[in-house]
């Protein structure tokens, strides 16, 4: 999206959907979700911005994620000339293995970023010198240990391999390791997680996610305040789980308030595996929504900028999933449309 939706409030958005331990929404039997793309387009004063999306999914079968992919392709060029600003694939790929007890063992996500840019127009990526021509390869593994059924720890390792004109790098990040304590119940106690000489503990309290001076949590599992910075955020939901309202609070004044409506039919997301055996949190894998049902509409609204809207239009299948959406988003007079087909594997 090229409007002015603050990337911040975005990222917690979806950073909620990981908040609850609870799913009310059965996965169907009958459907099974495969993938989705979408087209989108916005033409702005001297810029024609375009993002192509598709995603696929596999599963074996007994239904566990063994295979998650997603292209995303976005140009931007110059409404008068045509020239090509900026050209921009992203490839995300999963490949996950699980041992003969059916436990996630290894996963691993390959990332290729592929960077065009033209005459006037520069990328920058970590401390490296500005460049028009970039590709970045990362590859991130996650190991997985268990003991008596139930993860006791976890690593991931990753390497980034860096080029542009200018540079050729490779760079070993720090690994990133957890550490699960659980109750005598075998209910999860704490989560540690180590990046280097940083450590954060994620607390629980008869196995949801407890409340810590930063964050606050209802007896649900979600999410309803966050601190960051000088910024409160706060969010509310319905009785399905969904999130309707989140507003940010900075020295008493509100910076923004987001009102949100959705259908009563179920997320393709939901379809997809968001819990593994023996692992105590959630892992969505390439799904970008929350919320359990469809988003319909939203609205934000700023003191000091244009207010920012979206209306989506459904058509549903025979079993009730969304088959297409169109998208509309409004700003500032501006406006893009975003066309969204889904797929889906033995459908009744």
């Amino acid at each position: 999206m090229r409007f002015l939706k603050s990337t911040l409030i975005s990222a917690i958005a979806l950073a909620l959907s990981f908040s609850c331990s609870k799913d009310d929404h059965a996965t169907p039997k009958s459907c099974r979700y495969i993938g989705q793309n979408y087209e989108m387009k916005q033409s702005r004063p001297g810029e024609i911005y375009s993002e192509t999306f598709v995603s696929n999914f596999k599963q074996d079968d007994a239904g566990n994620l063994v295979e998650a992919s997603a292209t995303r392709r976005t140009i931007s060029m110059d409404m008068y000339t045509e020239a090509i600003n900026t050209d921009v694939t992203e490839t995300r790929l999963y490949i996950l293995k699980y041992n003969e007890e059916g436990f996630l063992a290894e996963m691993t996500l390959t990332t290729l970023t592929l960077q065009e840019g033209g005459i006037k127009n520069t990328f920058l990526y970590d401390n490296y010198p500005a460049y028009r021509h970039g590709k970045i390869i990362a590859k991130e593994v996650t190991k997985f240990n268990y003991e008596s059924n139930l993860l006791r720890s976890s690593t991931k390792t990753s390497v980034v391999e860096f080029k542009s004109e200018r540079n050729l790098d490779v760079k070993v990040n720090a690994d990133v390791k957890k550490e699960y304590i659980y109750e005598p119940n075998g209910v999860i106690k704490t989560i540690t997680e180590t990046i280097g000489s940083s450590t954060t503990v994620t607390p629980f309290k008869n196995g949801i996610k407890a409340s810590t001076p930063t964050m606050t949590y209802d007896d649900k599992g979600q999410l309803t305040k966050l601190l960051f910075y000088d910024v409160e955020y706060d969010f509310t939901y319905d009785t399905k789980g969904d999130l309707i309202t989140y507003k940010g609070t900075s020295q008493s004044k509100q910076q923004f308030l987001e009102t949100r409506t959705y259908d009563d039919n179920i997320n393709p997301d939901k379809l997809l595996p968001a819990k593994f055996k023996g692992i105590p949190e959630e892992m969505r894998i390439l799904q970008f929504t929350d919320g359990g049902n469809n988003l319909t509409s939203s609205k934000s609204v700023y003191p000091n900028r244009p207010d920012y809207e979206q209306k989506t239009i459904y058509q549903y299948n025979a079993s009730g999933y969304p088959i297409t959406a169109v998208t509309t988003y409004i700003q500032s007079g501006s406006t893009a449309t975003k066309t969204t087909s889904y797929n889906y594997q033995d459908c009744q």
